[in-house]
C-alpha cells in the first residue's frame, strides 16, 4: 500500500504541506480592552525577511476574513483601527507572502490577539476580594467580579496586566477567579 500526504475532498485532491515561510508575530499597541471610539493599532511582523505583503484577518465564526492588507516596508507593518466599534472587537491574526512571486506561498497565521471593547457608559463592575486584610505570600485569594446584568464577560487585571477572562452564565452576573498571592498588587475587574 502506498501512502501521498493529502486526501479526497469534494472531487478535490488536497495536498497537505508545510507553509512556505515561518509565522509572523503580532501584538497590539495597547492593553486587550480599548475604550469604545477609540484607537487601537495591530503590528505584524516577519524575522528578517523584507518587502512581504502581509494580511490582517479577524476570525469570524470558524474562519478567518482579510480586515485590511498592507505591503511592508522593511519587515513589519501596523494595522490603525480608528474610531472602533463593538464591530471592530474580535480575534486576529496576520499573515504574510511575497508579491515578487505574486504570493503563490504563503506564511502560516500568526499567534491571535483577543480586541475587546469597552463602552465607558457602561456601570463599572463591583470587585470583592476574600479573605480581606494582609495575607502572607503563597495563599490563595479569591476575587468575585459582579456587573449589572447577567451574561457577561469579565477581566481581571493584576497591577494592570490581563490575568484571565472568564464568561457568567446566562443566569448570572457574577465572576470569580482564584489567584495565588505572590507580592502588593492592585486588581482590577472590567466587562
Amino acid at each position: 500500500i502506498l501512502s501521498i500526504p493529502g486526501w479526497w475532498m469534494a472531487g478535490r485532491w488536497v495536498m497537505s504541506r508545510a507553509w512556505a515561510y515561518p509565522k509572523p508575530s503580532v501584538s497590539m499597541s495597547s492593553s486587550e480592552v480599548v475604550t469604545l471610539g477609540g484607537t487601537i493599532t495591530i503590528h505584524c511582523k516577519n524575522e528578517g525577511q523584507q518587502q512581504a505583503e502581509f494580511s490582517l484577518e479577524k476570525q469570524k465564526g470558524y474562519s478567518l476574513h482579510r480586515r485590511d492588507k498592507k505591503k511592508a516596508e522593511q519587515n513589519k507593518v501596523i494595522f490603525t483601527i480608528l474610531n472602533v466599534s463593538q464591530s471592530d472587537a474580535g480575534i486576529y491574526r496576520c499573515i504574510y507572502c511575497f508579491p515578487e512571486n505574486r504570493c503563490s506561498d504563503y506564511s502560516d497565521y500568526s499567534d491571535e490577539v483577543h480586541l475587546n471593547i469597552s463602552d465607558p457608559r457602561l456601570a463599572k463592575p463591583s470587585i470583592n476580594v476574600r479573605p480581606e486584610g494582609p495575607l502572607a505570600p503563597g495563599l490563595n485569594v479569591t476575587i468575585e467580579c459582579q456587573g449589572p446584568r447577567n451574561a457577561l464577560k469579565f477581566f481581571l487585571y493584576k497591577s494592570k496586566v490581563l490575568r484571565a477572562s472568564q464568561v457568567t452564565q446566562p443566569n448570572g452576573n457574577r465572576a470569580k477567579f482564584i489567584e495565588k498571592t505572590e507580592e502588593a498588587a492592585s486588581y482590577t475587574c472590567r466587562y
